[in-house]
């Protein structure tokens, strides 16, 4: 699937008459002719979603109402998966994050590629929305973000310059080609003295023999990191059956 594409008249006026809420879109009532409703799928699909056949829905682990009411204004799809080369976090999976990271009123957190923020919204359950700094390539996801009342910056995380300032970072970073221990790499110098850093990677992070992977390997051990294998499956309504893990990073 293309990164975007233009968005015909007839897509448009079918998702007009779509019902949309925090976790599904449902269709007209009626049956589309197929290449209609083809259409209209792809663009869905690129927003997140997946057909449901027993609630005959989209169902999505990300709000899409701010995608799509951009798609409805700008008539351009995008294929957000394809964009960030990103696998969402299911909320439950946002949630065990937060949960492990114990959160305190007083902290102040990192989330680098936000995306559209299931991590930062689980943690402004402890800590207030603007004590959540977010890092974001896509410019919706930055403007959904800071509509929740997020300080989110568009822009490419590892170009900033470090500060160790935060005491915890939470992230689910890009996982292709090696990105995501190298966002680890960055991440970890954004912590204070005594912080810490829960991230979701592909369970072969630091498995290869690559220079990057055993630089990733040395960081563990020297921020005391613990690994726990997630549940087979865990990302698969996000569009991968890779395994993961969640590491937990100390900086001493």
């Amino acid at each position: 699937m293309p990164v975007n594409w233009f968005v015909t008249t007839d897509v448009i006026e079918v998702l007009q008459g779509s019902t949309f809420t925090a976790t599904s879109v449902t269709l007209p009532a009626g049956e589309l002719p197929r290449p209609l409703y083809e259409a209209v799928n792809k663009v869905l699909v690129g927003a997140g979603g997946k057909w449901d056949r027993r609630t005959r829905t989209h169902l999505f682990a990300q709000d899409p109402r701010t995608f799509l009411s951009e798609v409805l204004k700008t008539r351009e799809a995008v294929n957000l998966k394809t964009l960030k080369q990103a696998f969402y976090t299911p909320d439950w999976l946002a949630q065990q994050l937060v949960h492990a990271a114990q959160l305190e009123m007083q902290y102040l957190v990192l989330e680098p590629e936000a995306g559209m923020g299931a991590i930062a919204l689980q943690a402004a359950a402890y800590v207030v929305p603007g004590q959540v700094h977010c890092y974001e390539m896509d410019l919706t996801c930055v403007q959904y973000l800071t509509a929740q009342g997020f300080p989110a910056k568009h822009q490419d995380f590892l170009l900033v310059p470090p500060r160790r300032v935060f005491d915890r970072v939470l992230m689910n970073p890009p996982w292709a080609h090696d990105q995501g221990i190298r966002h680890v790499a960055h991440a970890a110098q954004f912590l204070r003295p005594g912080g810490e850093l829960f991230v979701l990677l592909p369970s072969t992070a630091g498995q290869h023999h690559t220079r990057a992977h055993q630089e990733f390997v040395a960081l563990m051990d020297t921020m005391h990191g613990e690994r726990t294998t997630l549940p087979a499956g865990t990302f698969k309504a996000s569009g991968t059956n890779v395994g993961a893990v969640m590491i937990h990073l100390r900086f001493p």
